[in-house]
């Protein structure tokens, strides 16, 4: 009984022991990390230096609530931007192609929309542009894509990044 009184006594003490370490991590590049030099900046902390080394009112100081030596306001982030937003980049940078590169080639619309990738069956959402271009240089006239087929590669996922491109033909073959 005693033996098992002991045995119980273990298991639970075992239980109990808790193990605690610490992992320290060079985060600036002077102590081998990736970021840039004092670009961290500790605010907060009451206890005069450990965190901060102020009094928590004004950030990084000399314990009496300096605020400002030493620290740095910290950077704002990034603004993310909609599908609209960037569909609209993409449009603006189109246009600018076809004003530099193709003064036949004409901006009609875009719009965020769906296309169906029929080898994989998936369907995506994002920018789909439509241009205008002389009917005179399609395949129904000439028999060859080449001019379109030289346009659309500067507009998809290789150049511009729109995800689908429309035609219209404008004019006649002759």
């Amino acid at each position: 009984m005693i033996r098992l009184s002991l045995l119980t006594i273990a298991l639970f003490s075992s239980i109990s022991v808790q193990a605690a370490y610490t992992l320290r991590m060079p985060l600036e590049n002077k102590l081998g990390g990736a970021l840039p030099d004092n670009s961290l900046s500790w605010i907060g902390g009451t206890n005069g230096g450990a965190v901060g080394g102020g009094n928590g009112s004004g950030g990084a100081g000399n314990g009496e609530g300096d605020a400002g030596s030493g620290s740095q306001p910290l950077p704002e982030e990034p603004k993310v931007k909609t599908p609209a937003e960037l569909c609209n980049e993409k449009a603006e940078a189109a246009k600018n192609l076809f004003a530099s590169s193709y003064n036949d080639v004409f901006y009609v619309s875009h719009k965020i929309g769906e296309s169906k990738n029929w080898f994989t069956g998936v369907t995506t959402e994002g920018c789909i542009l439509t241009f205008s271009s002389p009917k005179n240089k399609t395949t129904t006239c000439t028999g060859k894509t080449a001019y379109t087929d030289s346009i659309s590669p500067k507009l998809l996922e290789g150049g511009i990044g729109i995800m689908k491109v429309e035609f219209q033909y404008y004019g006649t073959c002759s």
